[in-house]
């Protein structure tokens, strides 16, 4: 048993197989059970084993047919990459279909000793901050999304924002798709052949796209033919803020009253509630009410649309 993502999966037992194995993954978020086989040829036999995920691939050691005895022959250990058998981000569908997942045999145990440190590394590289935005249309923006995240492209300690009052999406992406997105991809080009319509780029409609059927490559050149664009992050933002409206917008206001050598007690008058309708935010009557306040307008009502993401505010009368 193991947890992938957001699965759990099951392996081995009885009865046995030496030909082939059934691996069940259940999708903890929809409660769906997944049955795959896994076909090969080999001499193990996946009994009293160990499982173990590192990165993408699911590490099983131990198992044999002489197992019960302990201090016996045991089968070599073996991985499975699991990243083909996950349906793509939250389209999963139940499938009816087996799925075939290539198992790779470990000349011995060193080479997956080594394999965690170099996945560790791999993920630490991808997890570096960087100021680079992927920039969609609105009507891409589902599907990129998925792209993004299942391939560890998108940064996930940064904010995503929207420009053109929301008809483009910028996404946050790691330095090393960065540059892979920067470089020609030409060879990648005849993944999309003319007329076919498997993967020509249309709007997101909830159809069933599993990662088993995208390819690293093709899903790079799917982004570009959705006219994916590489920008800099226009907002400034590197990392997610952890504060909330109201504590963003008290610290900015306090400043400007310091600033403008006004009575702290002015502060008592923010709102700590507001109603957003649409791209307006609705302040209540008991806010901003001290007529000190319109000495200072031209600089407050833009750092309270701000503080509260508004483009337009108002107050009750």
């Amino acid at each position: 048993m193991f947890v992938y993502k957001d699965f759990l999966g099951i392996i081995g037992g009885c009865p046995v197989g030496q030909h082939f194995q059934e691996l069940a993954l259940l999708d903890l978020q929809f409660n769906i059970w997944k049955q795959i086989t896994l076909d090969y040829i080999g001499k193990e036999l996946l009994v009293r084993t160990t499982a173990n995920v590192v990165g993408d691939d699911l590490v099983i050691i131990g198992g044999g047919a002489a197992c019960y005895a302990f201090g016996t022959k045991f089968s070599k250990p073996f991985k499975v990459n699991l990243l083909p058998l996950v349906p793509l981000g939250d389209k999963l569908m139940p499938t009816e279909k087996n799925a075939n997942a290539s198992v790779t045999h470990a000349e011995n145990a060193e080479v997956l000793t080594q394999s965690p440190v170099l996945n560790s590394e791999a993920e630490k590289h991808q997890l570096v901050s960087y100021n680079r935005v992927l920039q969609l249309e609105k009507k891409y923006a589902k599907m990129g999304k998925d792209i993004l995240k299942n391939f560890g492209w998108l940064d996930l300690g940064r904010k995503v924002y929207t420009k053109e009052d929301g008809l483009y999406i910028c996404f946050p992406i790691t330095e090393k798709f960065s540059a892979m997105f920067l470089e020609k991809q030409d060879q990648y080009v005849d993944a999309f052949e003319e007329g076919n319509d498997t993967y020509v780029c249309k709007p997101f409609t909830g159809g069933g796209v599993f990662l088993n059927e995208v390819s690293c490559s093709i899903a790079l050149t799917f982004l570009k033919k959705c006219g994916a664009t590489n920008l800099a992050n226009e907002v400034g933002e590197v990392r997610k803020s952890s504060k909330s409206p109201f504590q963003t917008m008290n610290e900015s206001i306090a400043l400007l009253i310091k600033q403008k050598d006004l009575a702290e007690t002015l502060l008592e008058e923010l709102p700590n509630r507001w109603e957003r309708l649409g791209d307006i935010v609705v302040l209540p009557a008991t806010s901003f009410k001290d007529p000190i306040w319109d000495s200072i307008s031209e600089e407050l009502w833009p750092i309270v649309a701000k503080s509260l993401k508004a483009h337009r505010v108002a107050r009750q009368v």
